[in-house]
């Protein structure tokens, strides 16, 4: 049995005092504090339940925060990241108990393999595919900071220091295989002659103008292709194309080395195979007529057993990547996936 001064002293302290705290000051067992309180009906104040669920959920916090891994993103990860938000990527914000963001890719089960071949490149940040249509990440410190950088007011948008970060072909591959098309049409400018047109397309309408043209001066300075501004029904009325051939033939080749290693994709980089089809179809469909293929004027995403030997011989005196290429009159990551390839 408790003594009065106990219950009057626990009347006053137990409402706003910790009961470990409690209990060993009073030289009694934890359990027995609880008892008496139970017992003579004694109950922690508002206050201290308030402060106790919020000292609560710091201390959850404070353990999830040091459960996140520490992961700082290589050019190749950051590069096929940037890419897919220019195409299909999105950032989650998250559910209202989420403290950071994730991203999150919605794709159709006929690109199956391609989501596969980016989560293989991105394995170490742990993206999963569900149900084959859906491409996410779990929550992370990095996609928080991408959605500041990505988004206003909801509204995904395109500016320089997101540009900066597009760095590396394989990034621009991403763009182009989440967004991108390469369409072989024909047009009939001569009667009885119908021409071959092949042109690669960027749909990137959920930009404005504005972005548009920051897109095409960053692919044309930092990739050495140069696309163009072509009006558009829907989004913000615009997106991006190349209907030049040496343009094509040169952006093909910038992407070739990571498309390959996606077979199903192949279709987006097979140029000279989709303009023979083209050819065949049209021969069938107007025997009569001449069938005009286009003009491969500079094949240079071919390279001579001549040029293969100089590529050797400057790489073995040691000379850059982009003395290679200017002496070989070819783009920087030319050189550097051909020299990968030869290795």
């Amino acid at each position: 049995m408790p003594s009065k001064n106990l219950i009057d002293y626990l009347r006053i302290h137990y409402p706003n005092t910790d009961n470990k705290e409690l209990a060993e000051k009073l030289n009694i067992p934890l359990s027995s504090l609880r008892t008496y309180a139970s017992k003579y009906k004694i109950k922690k104040s508002d206050a201290f339940r308030k402060e106790l669920s919020h000292r609560f959920h710091e201390g959850r916090k404070k353990q999830y925060l040091e459960s996140i891994p520490k992961i700082r993103l290589n050019e190749i990860e950051e590069n096929i990241i940037i890419g897919s938000l220019l195409g299909d990527g999105s950032i989650d914000p998250g559910p209202k108990r989420s403290i950071n963001a994730c991203y999150t890719e919605h794709f159709s089960p006929k690109q199956l393999a391609y989501r596969q071949w980016k989560q293989q490149k991105l394995q170490r940040l742990q993206f999963k595919i569900y149900r084959d249509r859906y491409f996410n990440s779990p929550s992370h410190p990095i996609f928080t900071d991408l959605r500041k950088l990505f988004y206003r007011d909801n509204r995904k948008i395109l500016t320089k220091d997101i540009l900066l970060k597009l760095t590396h072909p394989i990034g621009l591959t991403c763009l182009y295989l989440d967004d991108g098309s390469l369409l072989i049409s024909h047009n009939n400018r001569r009667s009885n002659k119908y021409y071959i047109q092949p042109e690669i397309t960027l749909s990137t309408f959920c930009f404005t103008k504005e972005e548009n043209q920051l897109l095409i001066q960053h692919i044309s300075e930092n990739f050495g292709v140069l696309f163009k501004l072509k009006k558009h029904p829907h989004g913000h009325g615009y997106r991006i194309r190349i209907t030049n051939l040496g343009e094509i033939s040169k952006f093909i080749e910038i992407v070739s080395p990571y498309v390959k290693e996606i077979p199903d994709m192949a279709y987006k980089i097979n140029l000279h195979e989709r303009i023979l089809e083209k050819e065949v179809t049209l021969r069938k469909m107007y025997p009569d007529s001449d069938v005009i293929l286009p003009r491969f004027s500079h094949p240079r995403h071919f390279y001579t057993d001549d040029e293969i030997e100089l590529l050797k011989e400057l790489k073995r005196q040691g000379d850059s990547y982009e003395v290679i290429a200017r002496k070989l009159e070819r783009s920087y990551y030319s050189v550097v996936d051909k020299l990968r390839r030869m290795e």
